[in-house]
């Protein structure tokens, strides 16, 4: 509490034994404050929550636990297409079809009972006795007319006609509880839409616990996710004093035309219907006071977990008053304010010019008086697991004594990708044991890992040379053997009975390639169960979504890089021993604020991703996250954008061509393509947030304390920076690479095999000699990250043989798109691939 002196004393007047106490007690607090190193303890959870502070303090991340969820029905639950869904009526002809990223279903007669179904492989059934939850987010015409069930579990039906999330709990009692079934309308001409549908097996007393929630609950209990996804990149923001950002983060400030004066004031001079807008996170029940001196409109917006408008109405409608306290609908996850200068519903109804100044926004009902925004965050690139049912063995995220997040690792994850060996085992009908080649020096063998594959459907113990989608117990539980046996669909690989693949095109496999004759067809289903045999020509085609089969980008070569939208097969294992890992990418520095702080809790967060930035000549703009230039992950929201390491306000959110919900992009004219860009942005993808448990101070002495332990901190961690730079180079691996278009390694004596690596400055070498190929055709093909931005080429030595006498000078060529070829006169006996190095900078 705050010291109230008086110091209004005169002479004649007499201290009482209430001023006395007053006094003391003053100075008691004043002592303790700077004697005393007080800290509290706060756990954020996962979403946004008001957090009162009474001085500035930095906080410190204490630990953050790991969690994994394995939906039982993989990417087919996203219902971003009616592949692994069955489709069933009792009576008429309703209509199954995708809109917008979700099923529809459409009844036509009453009796219809239209309804989606998926039906669990026998592999993966449910456990008898097992618990499980299943989901659905739906939106339905009419009420009660959209339900969801599992086997024999009880039907929930939808409680309104706005989205809307419904559940299941699943006690499984017969072996026949192996369906999940979505819709059944009884009436006629009844709509529903239906996604994120999900199927988590839980424990007996989670069961019970979950029968207790709200739905709202559950929703953030149990989210949707992909398949098997662990606690990805967590981060926290704390934003306080004032929760508007200046004008140049909003959004629509590029159109129209707006005159910005200051960071907080600009005039709308737009010769139409405008606005800028500004979104954020936000709970159900928050109350708020925005504030903003304008002569224009203003107004506030709600907004559900599917980015609906929550009833359809603005909860603050354009108004010209000064300052408006709202409170937040239920189901508000999301709310948007909105400065503009509409009058009305016509056309023409909008004012000339506007002006808006000083936006505040406040938690609270007390309107106070303006400040800047005060914004900081938490953020670290860590991918924490643990038992997907128990929770047990779980990953933790602590800070170190110096100050640096480090992770206690208890799980492997392993993604089957190029840089992973593999090797052919043996064929049965309609399938093929491929066995995938790591590092096993760490595992626990008496514990089963976890596998999935590309449609992130769970692959399970079994025996892989005869059966498909399953890995190989055998193989686990025996120690010394450093690989594990895959049963892979011929349907899925696109190798026929008869045909034994190379390690080369297993390897394409993984990567999201399936091989057919293209002498007989244009695809592996035209003609039906099109197969390569070993007749025939081969070529290669990858999913157009990464799941379903409709196919892109058919090619006779080899592919040697990961396909578009392919999600590799993964497995996740737990160590023998734990053991601690430093984490290499984060932002640390979140700091609360005097008086009422906004904590944002989630995760997905990818921080200073160095990007490609693609240039737009016809279009006058640049863009990061663009779809003829991708980032490494599809992009949910974009956060900012570095030039040259300092922060570069130009840029904005675009939904044009973006690679997954927006883009960055700015003028062509902010462009300097000399310069170096990082973006920070959270992904597109599913992930689950973890609550974040941190260490405030508490007074003056402790955060004297916690800056002089952060200074300590500094001193140590440019003694590492300089020890660093010394060894900078001690350790490298090199990769090898696939050849194609016959090339082969020379592979005499001591040969070193076509390898490459990237050193710590960005440069990537190549070194190697290769023999025997095609010249004038690729050598190689390097991937993504391994490139140069421009064409190069290097001049090398090559050797024809010695009755030719012919020591030849060769050409190297390396495209952008990472081709390596050699010109036409090369010699074949051997190639020189050493003495090439650049800098990778896509």
């Amino acid at each position: 509490m705050a010291f109230n002196g008086k110091i209004d004393w005169k002479y004649n007047d007499i201290p009482t034994e209430r001023d006395f106490n007053r006094i003391e007690q003053g100075v008691v607090d004043a002592h303790k404050m700077l004697e005393v190193n007080e800290t509290r303890t706060l756990s954020f959870t996962p979403g946004t929550q008001v957090i009162e502070s009474n001085i500035d303090t930095p906080i410190t991340v204490d630990n953050v636990t790991g969690r994994t969820l394995v939906n039982l029905l993989g990417r087919i639950g996203s219902c971003d297409s009616l592949y692994g869904w069955n489709q069933h009526k009792d009576a008429g002809n309703p209509t199954f079809g995708v809109e917008k990223g979700t099923i529809k279903l459409t009844t036509d007669v009453t009796g219809t009972l239209a309804r989606i179904a998926y039906f669990i492989p026998a592999k993966t059934a449910l456990k008898l006795g097992g618990k499980y939850l299943a989901a659905a987010t739906v939106k339905c015409s009419v009420t009660g007319q959209a339900g969801i069930y599992c086997g024999g579990s009880p039907v929930q039906h939808n409680k309104t006609t706005d989205w809307e999330t419904i559940f299941s709990l699943v006690s499984v009692n017969t072996s026949t509880d192996s369906y999940l079934v979505v819709g059944s309308a009884t009436q006629a001409n009844i709509t529903t839409y239906v996604d994120n549908v999900r199927l988590y097996e839980v424990t007996e007393t989670e069961y019970a616990a979950l029968s207790q929630m709200s739905p709202e609950q559950l929703e953030r209990r149990y989210p949707y996710v992909d398949g098997m996804t662990n606690v990805m990149n967590p981060y926290a923001i704390v934003t306080g004093e004032n929760l508007l950002p200046p004008f140049t983060e909003w959004g629509n400030m590029h159109a129209g035309i707006k005159q910005m004066s200051e960071p907080f004031a600009f005039t709308m001079k737009t010769a139409a219907r405008d606005e800028v807008n500004h979104f954020f996170p936000a709970n159900s029940g928050e109350t708020y006071t925005l504030s903003v001196a304008h002569t224009g409109r203003i107004g506030v917006n709600a907004w559900d977990a599917s980015g609906l408008l929550i009833g359809k109405l603005s909860i603050v409608p354009y108004t010209t008053e000064q300052t408006a306290t709202f409170t937040t609908p239920a189901e508000t996850v999301q709310i948007s304010i909105h400065f503009g200068n509409v009058t009305g519903e016509g056309e023409k109804d909008y004012l000339p010019s506007c002006e808006f100044k000083k936006p505040m926004l406040t938690a609270g009902t007390r309107q106070q008086s303006f400040k800047p925004q005060k914004r900081s965050m938490w953020a670290v690139e860590a991918e924490l697991a643990a038992n997907p049912v128990t929770g047990a063995d779980a990953d933790v995220l602590y800070t170190g004594d110096d100050g640096l997040p480090y992770v206690l690792e208890k799980w492997v994850k392993v993604r089957f990708d190029e840089s992973v060996d593999y090797k052919y085992y043996n064929t049965y009908p309609s399938g093929k044991c491929v066995r995938v080649k790591f590092d096993f020096s760490d595992v626990l063998r008496s514990s089963l890992p976890y596998v999935s594959k590309f449609d992130s459907s769970i692959v399970v113990a079994g025996a892989p040379s005869m059966a498909v989608d399953v890995f190989s117990s055998l193989d686990w539980g025996s120690t010394g053997v450093d690989f594990l046996g895959i049963g892979v669909k011929a349907e899925d690989s696109g190798w026929g009975d008869t045909y034994q693949p190379t390690i080369d095109e297993i390897k394409a496999y993984f990567l999201g390639w399936t091989m057919y004759n293209g002498a007989t067809g244009n695809s592996p289903d035209v003609p039906a169960n099109n197969l390569y045999n070993g007749t025939g020509t081969k070529w290669w085609v990858r999913r157009a979504d990464g799941v379903g089969r409709e196919w892109r980008d058919a090619t006779a070569e080899l592919p040697t890089t990961m396909a578009d939208g392919w999600t590799p097969y993964r497995l996740q294992y737990l160590k023998a021993s734990p053991s601690v890992v430093p984490v290499s990418n984060y932002e640390a520095g979140a700091v609360l604020t005097t008086g009422d702080n906004v904590v944002e809790i989630d995760s997905g967060m990818v921080i200073r991703e160095k990007a490609n930035v693609f240039v737009s000549q016809a279009t006058s703009a640049v863009a990061i996250g663009d779809t003829s230039w991708p980032t490494n992950h599809k992009i949910r929201k974009g956060l900012a954008v570095y030039f040259n390491n300092s922060k570069d306000v130009r840029w904005y959110e675009s939904n044009i061509n973006p690679y997954g919900l927006v883009k960055l992009r700015t003028s062509i004219h902010n462009y300097d393509p000399t310069a170096t860009y990082h973006a920070t942005y959270t992904m597109f993808a599913p992930t689950l947030a973890a609550t974040i448990n941190v260490k405030a101070v508490a007074n003056m002495r402790g955060t004297v304390t916690k800056l002089v332990d952060q200074a300590g901190d500094v001193e140590r961690r440019l003694s590492v920076v300089e020890m660093q730079k010394v060894d900078a180079n001690a350790v490298v691996t090199w990769v090898k690479l696939t050849l194609l278009n016959g090339w082969v390694n020379r592979g005499i004596d001591s040969d070193a095999p076509v390898s490459y690596l990237k050193d710590s400055l960005g440069f990537v070498h190549v070194r190697g000699l290769a023999a025997s190929g095609t010249p004038d055709r690729v050598i190689f093909k390097l991937p993504k990250d391994y490139r140069p931005i421009k064409r190069m080429q290097f001049i090398n030595l090559s050797y024809q043989g010695a009755a030719e006498k012919s020591l030849r000078t060769s050409y190297i060529t390396i495209e952008v798109n990472g081709d390596v070829y050699v010109n036409a006169q090369v010699g074949t006996q051997w190639l020189t691939l050493d003495n090439i190095s650049f800098l990778a900078e896509q």
